[in-house]
C-alpha cells in the first residue's frame, strides 16, 4: 500500500512539473529551442523526420503525427533563416529507396547513416504518447556527421476537441441530436452543400495529379515500350523545386530495377546545367547520384557533372563521392587530374574560388575508402599544401593514417609511413605532440602473462597492422621530435608514458632522462625525491645502468631517521635495478636475502625478483641461508627453496641440503616445495 501512495505521489508531481500547452505554442517553444543550437554551418541544412506514436495506435495513417510535424516544418520555414528544410517528399523518397523505417526517436548511429544518403547537417525526430487530457511530445536534434545530440525537446500538448479529430480512436461525437429525442438513438442528418463554381487548379495540385498518374504509370515496367512512356511523361513536367517528387520517384524507380534510358538521362544533364548554385539546390546532388549509379559517366556527362562542381560553395565532397566510384581507376585518375587543374587554375567554387587545401581535403573525403585514388592524390597533390590552418589540423593525419592502416602492400606501407613522419616534420602545431605519441602507441603489443588467446589474437593483428620494422622507422626519422614533446604536456601521468616511451627506444630527452655520468651524482648525493624518479627510470634500462652497480649497492648502508620509507623505497627500486643487470655482487646478493621477509612488500618482492634473475651466483648465499634457518623459520625457508628449485640444474649443488631438511621438516607447504625443487634440480 505504502508503494502504491508513493507512486501516485511521484506520478502527481511529474504531472505538476509540466503544464499542457496549445499545440502552436508547443511548437513555437520547440521551433525556438532548435534555434539555440550552435552549428558551423549557416544556414543548417534540417530534416524533420515524422514524428511517431511510442505506443501501438490504430491509426496506419499517423494523422496526429504527420500534422504536427507539417506544423514544425512550417513554423521553421516561415520564420527562421538558420535552417533550410530538406524537402518532405524527397526525404520519404530516399527513405523508401534505402529500405529505412521510421523508428521514432532516432538514434545517434541511424542519423549518422542517414546523414550519409542525404546532404544535410542535422535531423530532427521525436515521438508523442497521447494521454487522457494531454499529448507528451519529445524529440531530439541530432549531428549527422559526428552522432552528437545538438538539443532535446520535451513538451505537452493540451488535449482539444480539435486535436481529439487527428486520433481515429477517438471520433468527435454528434452534439446535435434533434430537439426531444433521445441522444442514443441513431439519427440520419441531411445537408445541403452549395457547390463553388469550379476553380482553376494550382501548380501544386497540378502537380500532385501528374505524381500520381507517374507512380501509377512506374508499377508496370515490364517492357521497353512502358519504360520509354513512362520517361516521356515523366519529362513533360519540368524538374524544377515545385513538382521534384515527380522525378524522384522516376529516378528512385529506374534505380531500382536497373533501367538506363538514354533520353531521360539527357533530360537530367540538362536540369543540372540549369542550376547555378548546386550546393544550394538539392536536386543537383540527387542528379549526380543518379547519373553515377551505374559507375560509368560517359565524357559528355562527366563534362556537365565537371562544371556542376566548380559551381559548388560548400560540401564538395558529397558531390566528388560518387563520381569516383567507377570500375575504371584509370579514368578516375584522369578526372582528379582535372579537378585538381581547375583548381590551379582557380577555376573551382562560388562565390570564390576554393582554397586549395580545402579542394584538397575535400576530394580526399569524397574518395571515400578508395586506398588506390587516396594514394594517387596524396601522393601526386599533397606536395603543395600550405602551413595548416586551425580547420585542417586533424584532417591531414587522419587520412593518413586511414592510408597507412588499411594498405597490405609491405612497400607501399612504409611509403605511407615515411609520409607520415614527414608531416610531424613538416606540419608542427600545439597538437603535434599528442598526434606523434599516439600514433607510437598504435604499434603498441598488450601484455600477456595469463596466456590469454584473445590478446594474442589482438596482438597478431596489431603486427600486422603495425610492423615493430615500421616503428623503429618512425622513431630514427622523428627521434628529434619524440624527445621534444616528451615532457610538452601538463599532464604528470602522460609526461611519464612519453618518457617511458622513449626509455624503451632509447631516445635520449634531456632534463628528463640522465645520461649514466647524471644518474650516478644523483645517486650519490641526498636528494631522495630525485633519487626515487631517477631509479624508476633506471628499473626500464635493462642492464644498462652496469656502471652504477657500485653506487646502487652504496645505497644499502644509508639510513635517515626523517625520510625512512622513501630512503626504503629507493633502496627497493636499487634491488630491481641490481637483478636486471644481474649483479654477481656478494654483498648485494647478501641484503637482498635479508629482505625476504621484510615488511614492505617491494623490498620483499624485488628481492625475490632479482634473485630470480641473477640465478647462479644467488645459489651458495641461498643455501647458506637455508642452513642456518631452523623448523620456527618456515616462511623463510618456504621462500628460499623455491628459489633454489627456480635455478634448476644450476643449484645441483643444493640437493643434499634439500633432503637433509625435508628429513627434519613436518610443514606440508615447504615438503611440497622440496618435492618440486628436487625435480627441478634433477632436470
Amino acid at each position: 500500500m505504502k508503494r502504491i501512495l508513493l507512486l501516485l505521489i511521484l506520478i502527481s508531481h511529474m504531472a505538476l512539473a509540466q503544464k499542457s500547452k496549445t499545440q502552436l505554442k508547443a511548437v513555437d517553444d520547440l521551433v525556438e529551442k532548435l534555434s539555440e543550437v550552435n552549428l558551423p554551418a549557416r544556414p543548417i541544412r534540417l530534416a524533420v523526420v515524422p514524428l511517431i506514436s511510442s505506443v501501438e495506435s490504430n491509426d496506419a495513417k499517423n494523422t496526429f503525427g504527420e500534422y504536427l510535424t507539417e506544423t514544425i516544418i512550417g513554423k521553421i520555414s516561415e520564420n527562421n533563416s538558420q535552417f533550410k528544410v530538406f524537402e518532405r517528399s524527397r526525404l520519404d523518397a530516399i527513405f523508401k529507396e534505402n529500405e529505412l523505417m521510421l523508428s521514432g526517436m532516432m538514434k545517434p548511429s541511424e542519423a549518422i547513416r542517414i546523414g550519409e544518403l542525404l546532404p544535410i547537417d542535422a535531423l530532427f525526430s521525436g515521438t508523442y504518447t497521447k494521454l487522457k487530457s494531454y499529448v507528451d511530445v519529445s524529440g531530439r536534434l541530432i549531428d549527422v556527421t559526428s552522432g552528437e545530440i545538438l538539443s532535446t525537446y520535451s513538451g505537452r500538448i493540451k488535449m482539444t476537441k480539435n486535436i481529439k479529430t487527428l486520433f481515429p480512436d477517438n471520433p468527435v461525437p454528434n452534439t446535435t441530436s434533434p430537439q426531444g429525442t433521445n441522444s442514443t438513438e441513431s439519427t440520419t442528418t441531411i445537408k445541403v452543400i452549395a457547390v463553388a463554381p469550379e476553380q482553376q487548379q494550382s501548380a501544386e495540385e497540378i502537380c500532385q495529379v501528374r505524381i500520381k498518374e507517374v507512380k501509377l504509370l512506374l508499377e508496370d515496367l515490364s517492357t521497353p515500350e512502358k519504360v520509354d512512356h513512362i520517361a516521356t511523361e515523366a519529362m513533360k513536367t519540368p524538374f524544377d523545386n515545385t513538382c521534384s517528387k515527380l522525378h524522384y520517384e522516376v529516378m528512385y524507380a529506374f534505380t531500382r530495377y536497373k533501367i538506363e534510358h538514354l533520353g531521360y538521362r539527357d533530360f537530367l544533364l540538362k536540369t543540372l546545367e540549369g542550376i547555378a548554385l548546386p550546393s544550394k539546390d538539392d536536386r543537383a546532388g540527387e542528379i549526380i547520384r543518379f547519373l553515377c549509379k551505374d559507375r560509368d559517366l560517359n565524357p559528355k556527362e562527366w563534362g556537365v557533372v565537371l562544371s556542376a562542381i566548380t559551381r559548388v560553395e560548400y560540401g564538395l565532397y558529397r558531390y566528388l563521392d560518387p563520381v569516383f566510384d567507377v570500375s575504371d581507376i584509370a579514368t578516375s585518375k584522369n578526372r582528379i587530374d582535372e579537378y585538381f587543374h581547375l583548381v590551379n587554375s582557380q577555376k573551382l567554387g562560388l562565390p570564390q574560388p576554393t582554397p586549395y587545401d580545402l579542394a584538397f581535403y575535400q576530394m580526399m573525403q569524397g574518395l571515400g575508402k578508395n586506398q588506390e585514388l587516396l594514394l594517387y592524390t596524396y601522393e601526386k597533390y599533397a606536395g603543395k599544401l600550405g602551413e595548416e590552418k586551425a580547420y585542417n589540423v586533424s584532417q591531414h593525419q587522419l587520412y593518413l593514417n586511414r592510408m597507412y592502416k588499411a594498405e597490405e602492400n609491405k612497400e607501399t606501407k612504409t611509403k605511407v609511413l615515411r609520409w607520415i613522419a614527414a608531416y610531424f616534420q613538416k606540419f608542427e602545431s600545439e597538437k603535434t605532440g599528442e598526434k606523434l605519441f599516439d600514433f607510437a602507441y598504435d604499434f603498441k603489443l598488450r601484455e600477456n602473462k595469463s596466456g590469454n588467446k584473445s590478446i594474442d589474437l589482438q596482438n597478431e593483428e596489431t603486427m600486422k597492422l603495425y610492423p615493430e620494422s615500421d616503428l623503429q622507422l618512425l622513431i630514427s626519422l622523428c627521434k628529434d621530435l619524440f624527445s621534444k614533446y616528451a615532457t610538452e604536456t601538463p599532464y604528470p601521468s602522460q609526461q611519464e608514458d612519453r618518457i617511458n616511451f622513449c626509455l624503451a627506444h632509447d631516445i635520449p630527452v634531456p632534463g628528463a632522462i640522465p645520461s649514466m655520468e647524471e644518474a650516478d651524482q644523483i645517486l650519490k648525493g641526498n636528494d631522495l625525491k630525485e633519487q626515487e624518479r631517477i631509479m624508476k627510470l633506471l628499473v626500464q634500462m635493462g642492464s644498462k645502468p652496469k656502471p652504477l652497480e657500485r653506487t646502487l649497492i652504496a645505497l644499502f648502508d644509508k639510513r635517515s631517521l626523517e625520510d625512512k620509507n622513501q630512503l626504503i623505497t629507493v633502496q627497493a627500486y636499487a634491488i630491481e635495478v641490481l637483478g636486471n643487470i644481474p649483479t654477481k655482487d656478494p654483498k648485494a646478493i647478501n641484503y637482498m636475502i635479508s629482505k625476504l621477509m621484510s615488511y614492505n612488500y617491494k623490498e620483499n618482492d624485488n628481492a625475490e625478483e632479482a634473485l630470480s634473475k641473477i640465478g647462479q651466483p644467488a645459489v651458495q648465499p641461498l643455501m647458506n641461508k637455508l642452513k642456518n634457518t631452523t623448523i620456527h623459520d618456515g616462511g623463510l625457508r618456504y621462500k628460499l627453496v623455491v628459489l633454489l628449485g627456480k635455478n634448476g640444474k644450476n643449484a645441483k649443488v643444493a640437493e643434499p641440503l634439500l633432503l637433509k631438511i625435508q628429513k627434519e621438516s613436518n610443514n606440508k607447504d615447504i615438503l611440497y616445495a622440496i618435492e618440486a625443487a628436487l625435480q627441478a634440480i634433477r632436470g
